[in-house]
């Protein structure tokens, strides 16, 4: 369910209210509970909108809320029901999908140029963990990453990738290979992970494992799998940036050999390609045109269907 707390500004607070607030608030978003949240523009107090269990969970929450507590603000919790694309708003018209990660992806554009405001290793983790997230073969997740976030690594990245400038400048630069040594080492972790989730019964346990390795036992097919799969990994990295603000690229462009020698990517990974990722500076482009969908997208129609 979801509840709107309606908080009214009535008194003052310290600073350390205000990062109590933000860290409640964060707590909310980490469990993806948190729809918005903010303060009013004429400083009469701020909005919540969230999702909550029931009416009394919600109040419970908006009567903790430091800035209640502090006795800054008053809350109100009333129900609240949004509004958008998806649900047709509230049914009132046929429902489309749509979504701000859509809306980010319909303004996806290659950045070559970028702020000098620094990523963390700690802003990165959440983009590395949801690009982890991403589908793999049997779930071997054969996917390896290496992060260039100093500006040394990167520079010595920028050499191996044909002097392109685009890769220093960026924040961080992640090389992202794919294992084909994992296919097969993994191969016994997948199959008791697929039996554990109840997926595949435990009395195949041992010809499951036996199909898997027979799938990566030619190492063309390893190679084109691993390929494959690092390449998914890679984009979904790009997908996480872009909804979190961020601006980056795909590259593919690179001396293979030099960067296999000076990163010590072993002979058994392939090179999917660099991600470069940043905060866009400022007047940054927009997408370029996109071809139309009826040049790259048909539809399959059975026999007789006309």
């Amino acid at each position: 369910m979801e509840f709107a707390i309606l908080l009214t500004k009535v008194g003052t607070c310290s600073f350390d209210d205000v990062k109590a607030h933000v860290t409640a608030l964060r707590g909310l978003e980490e469990e993806g509970r948190l729809i918005a949240a903010g303060p009013l523009g004429d400083d009469s107090g701020g909005i919540i909108l969230a999702r909550f269990g029931s009416l009394e969970e919600a109040q419970a929450y908006a009567q903790d809320d430091p800035f209640v507590r502090c006795g800054m603000e008053t809350a109100r919790v009333v129900p609240w029901e949004s509004s958008h694309a998806s649900n047709g708003h509230l049914g009132v018209i046929e429902p489309v999908p749509d979504s701000p990660l859509l809306a980010s992806l319909r303004g996806r554009a290659t950045a070559r140029a970028f702020s000098d405001r620094p990523l963390t290793r700690e802003m990165l983790l959440p983009l590395l963990e949801a690009a982890a997230c991403a589908p793999s073969e049997f779930n071997l997740q054969p996917w390896r990453a290496m992060v260039c976030l100093d500006e040394a690594s990167r520079e010595k990245l920028q050499r191996v990738c044909l002097d392109q400038e685009h890769v220093g400048r960026a924040a961080a630069a992640v090389v992202v290979t794919g294992s084909t040594a994992a296919l097969l080492s993994g191969a016994e972790r997948a199959v008791d992970a697929q039996i554990a989730a109840g997926r595949w019964p435990a009395s195949e346990r041992e010809d499951k494992l036996q199909f898997l390795q027979t799938c990566y036992a030619d190492p063309t097919q390893a190679r084109v799998s691993a390929l494959r799969n690092a390449v998914i990994f890679g984009h979904q990295l790009l997908l996480a940036a872009l909804s979190a603000g961020l601006a980056g690229f795909w590259l593919g462009g690179m001396d293979e050999a030099a960067l296999r020698a000076d990163f010590d990517i072993p002979d058994e990974a392939v090179v999917a390609g660099i991600v470069g990722l940043g905060w866009p500076a400022e007047g940054a482009r927009g997408p370029m045109p996109r071809l139309p969908l009826d040049e790259v997208v048909r539809w399959h129609e059975p026999v007789g269907a006309r």
